[in-house]
């Protein structure tokens, strides 16, 4: 504990941040007034080192077990394909991140849709089983969102899958069953 407090004094200098990790500095920071002086790894990197960060630096983060971290269409697609291909993966990592109750990031909804039609697209997966992967998705993004979020989810999602035919009517039930789930 010693140290803990050592280091959040080390922070509260001038130009100076900790980068860290661990869950119990971010609950102290409100109370003692050091909201810019505590980093993540993850945000440390993507604002000094962008060029860096790429999937691997995600898969990276995601086989350490990190939560709170920004999901990306394109990691997010992977980690999918690697689970339904019974490969190495980070998947229901994945999904844990995109939990509103962790990232408090309204953006999750555009990035849960884009990957929604990326699924229904896909013709190598069964409409049953886009159905029981999109449930999953949304159980996980749900989970801590408020009811104004996933009523404009609703409303994205219905835009965006307005002209795909069957899918929105598979999509949408999906979206219903979950929603009714949490706010019933």
């Amino acid at each position: 504990m010693k140290i803990l407090i050592d280091y959040m004094h080390l922070s509260m200098r001038e130009n100076h941040n900790l980068i860290s990790s661990d869950n119990t500095l971010f609950l102290f920071k409100k109370n003692a007034n050091l909201y810019g002086n505590i980093i993540s790894p993850e945000k440390y990197f993507t604002t000094f080192y962008p060029e860096k960060c790429n999937t691997d630096f995600y898969r990276y983060l995601l086989k350490s077990n990190y939560l709170g971290i920004d999901i990306s269409l394109e990691t997010l697609k992977n980690e999918f394909f690697d689970f339904i291909t019974g490969r190495e993966n980070y998947y229901l990592l994945v999904l844990e991140n995109l939990q509103y109750y962790i990232n408090h990031n309204p953006n999750v909804i555009i990035l849960c849709v884009n990957f929604l039609k990326y699924l229904y697209l896909s013709n190598t997966i069964t409409v049953k089983d886009k159905n029981r992967y999109s449930s999953e998705l949304f159980r996980n993004t749900f989970y801590g969102m408020p009811i104004n979020l996933i009523n404009q989810y609703e409303n994205i999602l219905k835009k965006e899958f307005k002209l795909l035919g069957d899918y929105y009517e598979e999509v949408l039930s999906e979206f219903y069953a979950v929603k009714n789930l949490y706010y019933s």
